[in-house]
């Protein structure tokens, strides 16, 4: 598909947009106060965007904003694009998907049962605690990464 199927269908000008600078966009529209910001998706994999003067920097190939690729450690995991430690390979859903060994519906339940009671078992406890420790290296990644970029855009 391309844009010219979807606008012999519309009554609207259309152009293709990536889905992270598309929710930059809903953000701009829905708080006509906000001037800069980092949009951050997190989805199977992650996203990004940059917003200043109220407009989605785009850069000169269209590719600002792709945080995914930003390494946070260069002996890290390989990513999909070539290089090793990008964000992507810390903080998707594919990410915790990889590194627990389940499927995201089951990680996510696995670690609400962790917080509501301690593990019953030896086995249940190594489980518990390989679960906590991913879900926590997800939030010291992304929290490493979200502090370097608001020190980029310097944004409140």
């Amino acid at each position: 598909m391309n844009v010219d199927h979807f606008s012999s269908r519309l009554p609207f000008a259309c152009h293709l947009e990536h889905d992270s600078k598309s929710a930059a966009h809903l953000e701009l529209w829905n708080h006509p106060e906000l001037d800069s910001a980092i949009v951050i998706l997190l989805n199977r994999n992650l996203g990004g965007a940059i917003i200043t003067d109220r407009h989605i920097h785009q850069g000169s190939t269209m590719h600002s904003g792709t945080l995914e690729h930003m390494c946070v450690n260069p002996d890290g995991p390989l990513c999909y694009c070539g290089n090793r430690g990008c964000l992507e390979t810390y903080c998707s859903a594919d990410a915790l998907e990889q590194a627990s060994g389940m499927p995201i519906p089951d990680f996510f339940h696995s670690l609400r049962e962790i917080s509501r009671h301690t593990a019953d078992t030896d086995t249940d406890e190594k489980k518990s605690s390989q679960i906590s420790q991913i879900w926590e290296d997800y939030l010291n990644h992304l929290a490493f990464a979200m502090k370097n970029l608001n020190l980029i855009i310097d944004a409140r």
